[in-house]
């Protein structure tokens, strides 16, 4: 991957001409950015709460509220990031980027800026 824009604030630091090897990104997880386009992490210190009564297995991809893998986890912490979201950048059926947006405290963002957003990203994809 290559940082084609960065725009940032302390004490975040820019990550503009960055580049990153594809194995930052697992085939399973590309598979759940092209499955959900938008996910987003309002605090990475979260502690995951299980959900009881429920006998089987459930698909949460499309869910926006759900545990975050340890790596990942790892990741933002190593970054000094607390709050995350992410748009997938998708041609055809390819992962072509994400957007990334990170915050250094907890954040929510309300789900009709997150929905703008994605537009956003939508259009830059056709470009």
């Amino acid at each position: 991957g290559y940082v084609l824009a960065n725009d940032t604030q302390a004490p975040l630091e820019s990550l503009f001409d960055h580049h990153f090897p594809a194995s930052d990104v697992p085939m399973s997880v590309r598979h759940l950015y092209l499955k959900s386009r938008f996910r987003m992490i309002q605090d990475a210190t979260y502690e995951p709460v299980p959900i009881e009564g429920i006998k089987e297995d459930i698909d949460l991809s499309q869910s926006l509220y759900r545990a975050i893998g340890a790596t990942h986890l790892q990741y933002l912490k190593n970054m000094g990031i607390r709050a995350s979201a992410s748009f997938s950048v998708v041609e055809g059926t390819f992962l072509k980027g994400i957007v990334g947006c990170h915050s250094v405290t907890p954040k929510s963002i309300s789900i009709s800026l997150l929905s703008k957003i994605q537009t956003l990203v939508e259009a830059f994809s056709t470009q």
